[in-house]
């Protein structure tokens, strides 16, 4: 399986990893040995192309010195790095003010919690983030295209987020904002409804 390097901007190709295979392990692709060899790619392919982003509902301060930064996705969306975290090195953070511009501040470490009833549901512990970080501040989760959404829960009976997807814009799009920012958005999911949720408990 072709490891994803977390946190790094280069992934190792997909004709570098073969190559490598090739030289090292011939077997597999001779046709002498195996029939034929099945593997997936799912974090490589998927991980690195999505991010969550996050308003901080609340802070507060930790017995060291730290700030716990509460937001609105927690191990109902990040599962595996809430119930896992060896699985993976952590999701790379992103702070940012709420107009959008980016966070200014001494490096201060935040515990990034989730809004779940239990002392684990923390997605990124001790984090370097420019702050002290405020209600109203935006966090965004890097690498979370994979393992994230498809594993969500309603735990708490939380909603799934909308999803949404972009790309550079043309001179004939229009972006249903209105910002002429050159990225045009579309809705890809528009998550669960409060309807939807509540109907799992009762018709």
């Amino acid at each position: 399986q072709l490891p994803a390097l977390w946190g790094s901007e280069r992934q190792i190709g997909f004709d570098e990893y073969a190559a490598a295979l090739r030289e090292a392990a011939p077997a597999l692709f001779d046709g002498s040995s195996f029939r034929r060899v099945v593997t997936e790619f799912g974090a490589v392919l998927n991980c690195q192309h999505a991010w969550c982003g996050a308003v901080v509902e609340t802070t507060k301060p930790t017995d060291g010195g730290g700030i716990i930064a509460m937001i609105h996705a927690g191990s109902d969306l990040f599962m595996r790095q809430c119930y896992a975290p060896g699985m993976r090195a952590p999701h790379p953070v992103t702070a940012y003010e709420p107009d959008g511009t980016p966070k200014q501040g001494p490096s201060l470490a935040h515990d990034v919690a989730g809004p779940l009833c239990f002392g684990g549901d923390v997605v990124c512990p001790a984090v370097a983030l420019p702050g002290p970080l405020s209600a109203g501040d935006i966090v965004v989760l890097h690498e979370a295209g994979g393992n994230c959404l498809s594993m969500a829960t309603s735990h708490c009976s939380r909603r799934r987020p909308p999803v949404y997807g972009y790309r550079a814009a043309g001179t004939a799009d229009t972006d249903p904002s209105g910002e002429r920012d050159g990225l045009c958005f579309t809705q890809l999911s528009s998550g669960t409804t409060l309807d939807q949720v509540l109907a799992v408990w009762a018709d």
